[in-house]
């Protein structure tokens, strides 16, 4: 009988996979920052529900990006069929999945009513990360078709690769003020790491006005090079305006990093970045594996246009890029000054919950050590 109400969600989920798309689970595997490398975490009682979840979210491990090809009715029947032949309880484990999928719902739910009126916020839109479908600028269907960027998904296992793209999770974000609605390109890959630059940050000035405002001069620039505007590529800065400068620049279709300037011909496109993005190659395995980040291999065409050309003008480059690459059920997520506190709330009940499980492995949900730190955290939170 519980079977009934489960597979009943999963048919709901298949109908509208917006209800997926607010799944939180609990990653099998964080970074650690001190120590540099990856680190497990115990799945604890809710370790098949946990299989049953990345299942559902496209194989990410916490934040859920729906896959058109794998349906939720088979994964929850595949999933009850494996509890089956293993010997396991399925009630209790198909219980524990309806409050998840239950939660999630429940949270698209209030999401879709807190829903801002795009055409009545439109200034706030433009000129803050909220995501606007589309804006003033209405285009055709036909031009939508033709201009749409050609992008292929990759699973969140994926190795990453320069010249690939990432796109931030419209639920991740929410707490990610720098990655907010962001579309980075992996530009190089070294001994110090990856680095990223946001393709999307415009920051409405000219490299002639930035050098000028930092009376710093960038060693072998052209005159024509002067008036190309300069985008915020990242939070990560050195310590001079000069040294966070980085560029890409493309010859037929070929787009290099930060090339040789004093050989490149006004033919050819260019376009500077302040600040840029890094991660060791095992911090960005796990972020994807999370799914903080959507990420995309675009073809050359679509690279290029991303990068320098103004096809996307008059639409959010993050919409365009998410909706080429997973779909509208993530780039049609409901953003904006209602929807945000609500998502901002969801995220600090799922962190909270993820710290209280790991502290019960670690202490036990009876010891002394547990108790003496619960009653500390109520004097702190008192005070």
């Amino acid at each position: 009988a519980i079977c009934r109400p489960l597979l009943r969600l999963a048919k709901l989920a298949d109908k509208n996979p917006a209800r997926l798309a607010t799944l939180l689970g609990q990653p099998a595997r964080l970074y650690n920052n001190k120590s540099g490398k990856k680190q497990k975490v115990d799945s604890g009682e809710w370790a098949f529900v946990g299989k049953a979840i990345c299942d559902l979210s496209g194989g990410a491990t916490e934040y859920a990006i729906p896959s058109s090809e794998r349906r939720a009715g088979k994964v929850i029947r595949d999933h009850l069929e494996y509890l089956h032949h293993l010997g396991i309880p399925i009630v209790p484990e198909a219980s524990e999945l309806i409050r998840r999928l239950q939660s999630a719902a429940t949270l698209a739910i209030h999401l879709r009513a807190a829903e801002p009126d795009w055409s009545e916020c439109l200034d706030s839109v433009i000129s803050s990360s909220f995501v606007a479908p589309m804006d003033d600028l209405a285009m055709t269907s036909s031009q939508l078709q033709e201009e749409r960027l050609d992008l292929e998904q990759l699973p969140p296992g994926a190795e990453a690769r320069v010249g690939d793209l990432l796109i931030s999770h419209p639920l991740w974000s929410v707490l990610q003020a720098p990655f907010d609605s962001s579309v980075l390109l992996l530009a190089a890959d070294n001994l110090t790491g990856l680095t990223g630059l946001k393709l999307n940050q415009p920051e409405g000035q000219t490299l002639e006005e930035l050098l000028s405002a930092s009376d710093q001069e960038l060693p072998k620039v052209q005159g024509w090079m002067r008036t190309k505007s300069v985008s915020l590529g990242g939070p990560l800065m050195s310590h001079s305006e000069v040294e966070s400068l980085y560029w890409i620049h493309s010859k037929n279709m070929d787009i290099s990093f930060c090339g040789d300037l004093e050989v490149m011909q006004p033919s050819e496109s260019l376009r500077f970045f302040r600040g840029c993005a890094k991660w060791s190659s095992d911090q960005l395995s796990v972020d994807l594996e999370r799914g903080l980040w959507i990420h995309a291999r675009p073809r050359a065409q679509s690279l290029h246009s991303i990068c320098f050309d103004n096809v996307l003008a008059t639409r959010d480059v993050w919409y365009a890029a998410m909706l080429a690459a997973v779909g509208p059920v993530l780039a049609e997520f409901p953003r904006g000054p209602a929807a945000d506190p609500i998502l901002k709330q969801a995220l600090v009940n799922h962190y909270r919950a993820q710290a209280t499980d790991m502290a019960r492995q670690l202490f036990g949900p009876r010891s002394a050590e547990w108790e003496r730190r619960l009653e500390a955290a109520k004097v702190c939170k008192a005070k």
